[in-house]
């Protein structure tokens, strides 16, 4: 046998990869990149606020300043109050007038001033740009719902609301979730013709519960420097319906998330050692206090804060 032959023998043949398999791996491999680009879109790609929130929430602060100047110029030393939170908040606090007229009547002498700046669903991140607005204004109180310090956007909502910003994007159309006028001037009260495990559902759909998530580090950011600023700063739950709290389980009490978020230790930061009891005549569905039933949840929170002045 020649050489050339023994040679020939002892080197291996390769398998040859066919070209319909090299075009599935690159198509693999192509869609597996578009899923993280698109994730990574999704969760840090996005602008908020949104431009309707943007555009609310100048007019809001607007309005806020001037109230507060025409305040001082009648010589008066008003009380300025922030509600910062989600559609439960708004409910109670959608009425400056109703809020000062509460506060009057437990014995806060001072005019109280307010503002709101809360929204049906997303998390802080929609709001941060407004508080920090607010924040120079230097409030005297901030009333903060716990829920900005563990909820955020749940994927689907994250994922609609890139799809509105292309949207916006393609057609100059505003990226916004929902309705501003529903959003931001009416009250949250859909009735109790669902069951509450209808509405566990829907919140599970556009909200997670994670305090390491960005709208919840946000949160904590801006109460640091709200108490830095001097503001006396009350987290204060606002209890749904007992049918919900019973459905839907409690992931963290709000020692434990002030603790998570470093915000222990500092001395304005207040929680209540007992919660304000509403009554279940007060809802208008099983997640909101019925707003000309405000009172029963605005009272007892502006006692505290009279006794904390007095």
């Amino acid at each position: 046998m020649s050489d050339w032959q023994l040679s020939s023998q002892a080197i291996p043949r390769r398998a040859c990869t066919s070209p319909i398999d090299v075009w599935i791996r690159a198509v693999v491999l192509c869609i597996a990149l578009l899923y993280l680009l698109c994730g990574y879109f999704i969760y840090f790609g996005i602008p908020l606020p949104t431009a309707s929130d943007r555009q609310h929430f100048d007019k809001q602060i607007q309005l806020f300043a001037e109230s507060v100047d025409a305040s001082r110029q009648n010589g008066n030393d008003p009380l300025i109050t922030v509600f910062i939170g989600t559609s439960r908040i708004k409910n109670v606090a959608l009425d400056p007038a109703r809020v000062s007229q509460v506060a009057q009547t437990v014995g806060i002498e001072r005019p109280v001033i307010s503002s709101l700046l809360a929204v049906n669903w997303g998390g802080f991140q929609r709001l941060s740009e407004a508080v920090d607005e607010v924040a120079r204004m230097r409030p005297d109180y901030v009333v903060v719902m716990p829920e900005v310090l563990h909820e955020d956007f749940a994927l689907p909502g994250r994922a609609m609301i890139a799809f509105r910003y292309v949207q916006h994007k393609l057609r100059r159309r505003d990226h916004t979730l929902f309705d501003s006028e529903d959003e931001f001037e009416k009250a949250a009260c859909s009735g109790f013709d669902d069951a509450a495990d209808d509405r566990v559902d829907l919140d599970a759909t556009w909200i997670r519960s994670n305090p390491k998530d960005p709208g919840p580090q946000a949160a904590a950011n801006a109460l640091k420097e709200l108490a830095a600023n001097g503001a006396q700063i009350h987290i204060v739950d606002i209890p749904a319906h007992p049918e919900l709290t019973k459905a839907k389980a409690r992931k963290f009490d709000t020692r434990t998330l002030l603790t998570l978020h470093g915000l222990d230790r500092i001395q304005n930061i207040h929680v209540p050692s007992a919660g304000i009891a509403v009554p279940v005549s007060a809802y208008c569905d099983y997640a909101h206090i019925d707003p000309e039933k405000a009172d029963v949840w605005l009272a007892p929170l502006f006692k505290r804060i009279a006794d904390d002045l007095n």
